[in-house]
């Protein structure tokens, strides 16, 4: 007489190896969250058209030129069109971190400004701190850095129920601060 060989699943929750994670702890507790999506605002932001790079992450967000929107063309073909940085809900923390960050980078350029106004190169560099949060003695400031502030842009969206972008190259974050909503 033969003894019945175990089921597949019986020897796999046996084996000392096998850990098996419910789907329920896979999926977030959107409630506790919810007081956040309460309190954020819609902004506009981005990069200037200056601005070195095509995407800077400022404060856990990104700060992107371009975002693709889907538009259907004439012959029925989905592209994506090209449009100035992003609508993105920003919580009041959010608004506190960027602009602790922002205060502490600078984009260093590694050449002059131009006489025809092009975009130069160049890449991020965020100024160190130390414990007590005065600049680090590392940051060695170089001849072509500016503030970050300069080529990033961020503006509350005054249509919050339909947020859209605005016609226009916006002021940099440098001209206009940051409104703390």
């Amino acid at each position: 007489m033969t003894t019945p060989e175990p089921k597949k699943d019986q020897a796999r929750a046996e084996s000392p190896r096998a850990k098996i994670i419910a789907g329920s702890q896979l999926v977030p507790d959107l409630k506790a969250h919810r007081s956040i999506a309460a309190t954020s605002r819609f902004h506009w932001l981005g990069v200037s058209v200056l601005n070195p790079m095509d995407v800077v992450a400022i404060g856990g967000i990104s700060f992107p030129r371009y975002n693709g929107e889907p538009a259907v063309d004439e012959v029925g073909k989905t592209r994506f069109v090209p449009t100035r940085g992003a609508i993105v809900p920003l919580t009041r923390a959010h608004l506190e971190r960027i602009a602790d960050y922002l205060a502490h980078s600078v984009v260093r350029f590694h050449e002059a400004p131009r006489s025809d106004g092009a975009r130069r190169k160049g890449h991020e560099v965020k100024i160190p701190r130390d414990s007590t949060g005065r600049n680090h003695a590392r940051y060695t400031h170089q001849q072509w850095d500016e503030p970050m502030a300069d080529y990033v842009f961020l503006q509350l969206c005054d249509d919050q129920e339909h947020p859209d972008r605005g016609s226009h190259e916006p002021p940099a974050v440098s001209e206009t601060g940051i409104e703390m909503t």
